[in-house]
């Protein structure tokens, strides 16, 4: 009995001990929690304690990426639908949008819901185009084929169109095809004449070295039907024919250079971005292409009420993002050897808007026989092709000894860029060989602003090595390059070019 008493005393003290610790514990640690707390200073207003700032230094915000880099920028996704580029979560980078939907009866349009313009029934489009000069320059080339493609691309019906080039330019043939418009338009169709010849204060210079004078075309044109008639003349000596050819519902453009170069591109829709943005190219924006985009000394005599449209560019442009189209033109620079044993590349520097890059335009022409032209996308001037295109010299227009540019088109295999940061377009033609009196080259046209720096997110740089790029040539700003000093003489020069790309 007395063990068993002796036993629980013996727990009875254990608990009382280990309460007692237990209590003197927990007061000791209260007291030296109160008493940093005392002796602590106040935070100050806005700051922040280490261990919180630890914690924002991983927080997503402060590592996350812009998808896009101007808030409100719209991108068109596909034909119908959109996306906005903005600030949409907690995070302090932009984003693109959830999609949006275009309404019924538009169609987006370089990130703009569009009138998707109706087909009218009743409407047809006409065109005479007379590409006369008969000189030893102009002998092979073929403007007039080039402008019948671009209205045809723009749906345009071959048999509404009539070519009349070099010798098939007579004054039997004009009068044939003036004859040809009175005896099938009506008073709801639109008429183009374009006419590139020699003239005179009173005249243009046909084949056979005939005068046709203005007054014997004004005569023909009164008997032809249409709503609207859209002549271009380009002609020395042409602002005479105004008074002659002018009449209610007629548009008349003399544009004094850059023809058809200009009006392609016009036409190939950058006439509308620079233009209303209704999705038609009327003559009024030609005009505003040669005369305030391209600065070249045009005018015009505009007596059709409201703009006579011409074309509608339809889908070429819808993913347009960066485009350099403005100042005065400059003859193409040579992709290809200038020299023998010489190696020369182009490359323009741009700063894409959207995160999917999908192909460029660039305005080129081919000179007789210089091989591949390779078209690619750097990171770094210097480094290698993010991604690239080569086409066979087959693909570009060339037809004797005076070739014309035009917008090519090159579409890559995709690739993801960083909104915002600069990347390059490389040029190149490594197999162009130089042979004494022969030019075997491409020549990719350039502006030179003399007024402002009309593209100033990018600039245009060539390459010079007398063996090949890969052995350490230099780069250069054209500006720059001593090798074109006695023509390029103030900063701000770039390629005509377009890039196309989508958010993701």
């Amino acid at each position: 009995m007395k063990k068993r008493g002796s036993s629980l005393i013996l727990i009875l003290l254990a608990v009382v001990v280990f309460i007692v610790v237990t209590i003197l514990i927990v007061s000791f640690l209260l007291w030296k929690s109160s008493d940093k707390i005392e002796n602590e200073e106040p935070a100050k207003e806005g700051s922040t304690s280490s261990e919180e700032m630890s914690k924002e230094e991983i927080q997503p915000e402060s590592i996350c990426q812009n998808e896009c880099v101007k808030e409100g920028l719209k991108a068109c996704y596909n034909d119908t639908e959109y996306k906005v580029c903005g600030n949409y979560d907690s995070d302090n980078c932009s984003e693109w949008s959830s999609i949006s939907y275009c309404e019924n009866g538009t169609s987006c349009m370089i990130g703009n819901c569009i009138a998707t313009n109706p087909v009218n029934s009743d409407v047809d489009y006409w065109a005479v185009l007379v590409f006369a000069p008969i000189t030893e320059d102009y002998t092979e080339s073929n403007e007039a084929d080039l402008l019948k493609e671009m209205l045809i691309s723009k749906n345009w019906k071959e048999d509404h169109i009539r070519v009349l080039k070099r010798e098939e330019a007579t004054h039997d043939n004009f009068l044939a095809a003036l004859e040809w418009l009175a005896d099938n338009s009506d008073s709801n169709d639109v008429i183009l004449l374009s006419i590139d010849a020699h003239g005179s204060p009173t005249s243009i210079l046909l084949a056979n070295e005939y005068l046709m004078e203005y007054s014997e075309i004004a005569q023909e044109l009164d008997k032809v039907n249409y709503k609207g008639l859209g002549i271009m003349l380009s002609a020395c000596d042409s602002a005479e024919a105004i008074p002659i050819l002018k009449k209610e519902n007629r548009v008349i453009i003399l544009p004094s250079a850059s023809f058809p170069t200009t009006f392609n591109q016009a036409l190939l829709g950058f006439g509308d971005i620079e233009g209303n943005n209704d999705n038609w190219v009327s003559l009024e924006e030609v005009y505003n292409i040669y005369s305030n985009i391209h600065l070249i000394e045009s005018i015009i005599q505009d007596d059709y009420n409201g703009e006579l449209n011409i074309v509608s560019p339809s889908t070429d442009l819808r993913y347009l993002d960066q485009y350099s189209i403005k100042g005065d033109h400059i003859d193409g620079m040579m992709v290809g050897p200038r020299m023998q044993n010489e190696n020369s590349y182009l490359a323009q520097s741009f700063k894409p808007n959207y995160p999917i890059l999908t192909g460029v335009r660039i305005d080129l022409s081919r000179e007789n026989n210089p091989g591949p032209l390779t078209v690619s996308i750097r990171k770094d001037l210097s480094g290698s092709d993010l991604t690239s295109i080569i086409l066979n010299q087959e693909e570009f227009y060339y037809e004797g000894n005076f070739p014309f540019s035009k917008f090519y088109e090159f579409d890559f295999p995709d690739i993801e860029v960083i909104p915002g940061e600069t990347y390059y377009i490389v040029i190149g033609a490594p197999d162009a060989v130089y042979k004494p009196f022969t030019n075997n080259y491409y020549s990719v046209l350039y502006n030179a602003a003399y007024q402002e720096d009309y593209y100033s997110e990018g600039k245009l740089f060539t390459f010079y090595n007398p063996s090949s790029k890969e052995d350490g040539g230099v780069w250069y700003p054209v500006e720059n390059d001593s090798r074109f000093s006695s023509f390029v003489t103030e900063p701000g020069f770039d390629l005509f070019f377009a890039t196309f790309g989508k958010p993701k």
